[in-house]
């Protein structure tokens, strides 16, 4: 997509974000949730992308970099890099999570008030922090386990080696 189709899809959706907040209360009636959870449903909307530049904006930050500079650290990319999923694999389960959040929230806000959609959204986003922050996914990060994981396995391997070349020449002792 690019800088300027995401910019332009980040207008689009922040445009009609701001539309479905102005609008009159007499149109909230036909909607499935209360009025005064209105603003609760547009975050809910937002959640990806909001969660998203959050955590890679504090990844960059603890990283001592510039907030906005290029990485490979968002949602999408970490599916794709870490977990093995394709484009359009990684782009569906963005989106099925994205649209599983919005009917949740449509449902609750049917019913309840605004505390429960609170607590629901501040435990959602506290759970989602800690999975992306326990895992630590970022490229740097990645590197170093690399390297990490290299050195275990050379390191593992040589004993091997020594081993075998150790029960050889025991059996050449004892004549076996």
């Amino acid at each position: 997509m690019g800088d300027t189709g995401s910019l332009i899809v980040g207008f689009i959706i922040s445009i009609l974000t701001i539309k479905f907040l102005a609008l009159k209360p007499y149109a909230y009636a036909e909607l499935p949730f209360l009025l005064e959870n209105a603003p609760l449903i547009a975050i809910a909307i937002l959640i990806v992308p909001l969660f998203d530049t959050a955590r890679v904006f504090t990844i960059r930050i603890a990283n001592k970099r510039g907030p906005f500079s290029p990485d490979r650290n968002h949602v999408h990319h970490v599916l794709i890099d870490f977990w093995g999923l394709s484009h359009k694999q990684a782009s569906f389960l963005i989106g099925c999570f994205n649209l599983l959040f919005v009917v949740l929230f449509v449902i609750l806000g049917s019913t309840a008030k605004n505390l429960w959609m609170v607590l629901t959204l501040v435990s959602s986003v506290i759970i989602l922090g800690y999975v992306f922050f326990k895992y630590n996914y970022n490229f740097t990060t990645l590197k170093q386990k690399i390297i990490l994981n290299r050195k275990v396995k050379s390191i593992t391997r040589k004993p091997e080696k020594n081993k075998v070349k150790k029960v050889k020449k025991e059996k050449d002792e004892f004549g076996v």
